[in-house]
C-alpha cells in the first residue's frame, strides 16, 4: 500500500509545518525505508518528538529539561492540547493512557532495535518489516491525535511556525481596519500601523529592510539607482 494511504499522519504533519526541512527530511527517510521494507523505528521516534516539540513551540511552551525523554515530550504535548485533562475513570483516560504507552514503547523499541542512533553489532538482525509497520501505525495514530487536537485551537501568533498564507482568516480581520502611514522624522523612517487613534504601533523600518524582506529584485534595482545618485553627488562635489 502507498505510504501516505497507509499512515497519512506523517504527511499531515509535514503539511502543517511546510517550511520545516527537518520534518520533510525525516518524512522522506521514513517513506523510503517503508518502500524498501526496512526498519524505520529510529526515524519514527525522532519524527514523533519533532512534532511534539514543534507543537509546544507553536504555543510558547518550553521544556525545563535539557534532554527530556520521549515520554516527557509526549506527555507535555498532550497536556498542552488539553488531552490529559479528562476524568481518570473515563474511557477517554484509558485511551490516552494507551497512547502514552505507545510513546514509551516506541522509545524502548528504538533503544533495543534501532540501528542508527545507538551502536549495534554489525550482524544484528533488524526487525521484520511487518513488525516495524506496527510501530509505524502506532506512532501514526499518536500523531493523528496530537495534530487533530492542535488544529482545534487558535494559534498563538507570537510563536506559531505556520506560514502566513495559512492564517488568512486572521489577516482579513486585521487588514479590514488597520492602516499603514509612513512617518519620517530626524531619527529616520517609521511605519505607523493603526486601527484607530488609540490603538497603534510604530515600527522603525528602513527602506532597505522593507525591500529586502518583500522584494529582492526591487532591492537590487533601487540599490543600483542609489549608487548612481551617490556617484553624481561625488562628481558634483
Amino acid at each position: 500500500m502507498e505510504f501516505d494511504l497507509f499512515v497519512p499522519a506523517y504527511r499531515r504533519a509535514v503539511a502543517r509545518w511546510p517550511s520545516s526541512s527537518i520534518l520533510l527530511g525525516q518524512y522522506k527517510a521514513i517513506r523510503g525505508l517503508y518502500e524498501s521494507k526496512d526498519c524505520q523505528i529510529d526515524y519514527v521516534k525522532a519524527f514523533v518528538e519533532c512534532v511534539c516539540l514543534t507543537l509546544l513551540s507553536d504555543r510558547g511552551v518550553k521544556l525545563e529539561e535539557t534532554n527530556p525523554a520521549t515520554t516527557t515530550i509526549v506527555q507535555k504535548a498532550l497536556d498542552c492540547v488539553g488531552l490529559s485533562k479528562v476524568k481518570e475513570a473515563s474511557g477517554n483516560q484509558q485511551i490516552l493512557s494507551g497512547f502514552f504507552k505507545i510513546a514509551a514503547g516506541v522509545a524502548r523499541v528504538r533503544n533495543d532495535c534501532g540501528i542508527i542512533s545507538h551502536g549495534k553489532d554489525a550482524y544484528t538482525i533488524s526487525m521484520a518489516s511487518g513488525f516495524s509497520h506496527i510501530w509505524l501505525l502506532a506512532a501514526g495514530a499518536l500523531l493523528e491525535l496530537l495534530l487533530s487536537a492542535h488544529e482545534g485551537y487558535a494559534p498563538d501568533i507570537r510563536h506559531t511556525r505556520q506560514p502566513y498564507r495559512v492564517l488568512e482568516h486572521l489577516h482579513g480581520e486585521l487588514d479590514k481596519y488597520a492602516r499603514i502611514r509612513p512617518i519620517e522624522d530626524e531619527d529616520g523612517f517609521v511605519l505607523r500601523v493603526e486601527v484607530n487613534e488609540d490603538s497603534f504601533v510604530e515600527l522603525p523600518l528602513s527602506p532597505s529592510e522593507i525591500l529586502f524582506a518583500h522584494d529582492r529584485s526591487a532591492y537590487v534595482e533601487l540599490l543600483a539607482t542609489a549608487r548612481d545618485c551617490a556617484r553624481q553627488e561625488d562628481d558634483e562635489a
